[in-house]
């Protein structure tokens, strides 16, 4: 909601820098409210969307990581940041510890957004394939993390699938060199999964992890 009002906001009639309408809502003052963590939340998933074209914001992207947030809901922001600082600067080594750190969260979605993220990272990403085999553990163990139950009650679930569906993608595309054993035996226990969409998408990882090797 916050994201969708904000980011309509911004591409208004006009608007004659989109980067820097975007970078001048990215301040380094705390965010203390949901709102205006969602509101840096748009505003960096748009530059994440414009890419290498954003690089200018760099800089200011790269703050972003790391300013001070006092509500709960932060590891929101980390998350999509860690996706700009990639997705504008190719960035992936500065990304990385901040996705892998978000892949415990249950709560706020962000795993599922995370475990995204690497996957489209693929190889360059393999460092991250144990706290994805950790996080499938969890969700292999536990059920339903909180945010999924929520999603299937307000039926708001995801496009980008299950959280396990996700999860064995990424495991599938950066499974390859030290960690494939890791990422190939997580499969092969997803690939019986109960849930239709984790074993279609643990077949598929299978099928692409095969193709790096071990």
């Amino acid at each position: 909601m916050y994201r969708t009002r904000w980011v309509s906001a911004l591409f208004a009639p006009g608007n004659c820098s989109l980067v820097d309408n975007f970078v001048n809502i990215l301040t380094d003052e705390p965010a203390t409210t949901a709102s205006e963590v969602f509101r840096r939340c748009a505003a960096v998933e748009a530059l994440a969307r414009l890419g290498p074209a954003a690089n200018s914001a760099m800089p200011v992207i790269l703050r972003t990581l790391v300013v001070p947030v006092t509500v709960d809901c932060g590891l929101a922001l980390r998350v999509a940041a860690a996706e700009a600082v990639w997705k504008v600067g190719g960035r992936h080594d500065l990304a990385l510890p901040f996705l892998a750190w978000a892949l415990k969260d249950e709560y706020w979605g962000v795993s599922r957004t995370a475990a995204q993220a690497l996957g489209e990272m693929g190889y360059v990403a393999h460092d991250a394939v144990p706290d994805l085999v950790r996080l499938a553990e969890r969700r292999y163990a536990h059920g339903r993390f909180h945010f999924e139950e929520f999603e299937k009650v307000t039926a708001t679930e995801s496009k980008a699938g299950s959280l396990l569906a996700v999860v064995a993608t990424a495991l599938g595309r950066c499974g390859g060199g030290a960690h494939w054993r890791e990422a190939h035996e997580m499969l092969k226990r997803l690939v019986v999964s109960h849930e239709e969409d984790v074993r279609s998408a643990a077949t598929r990882a299978l099928d692409d992890l095969g193709t790096i090797g071990g």
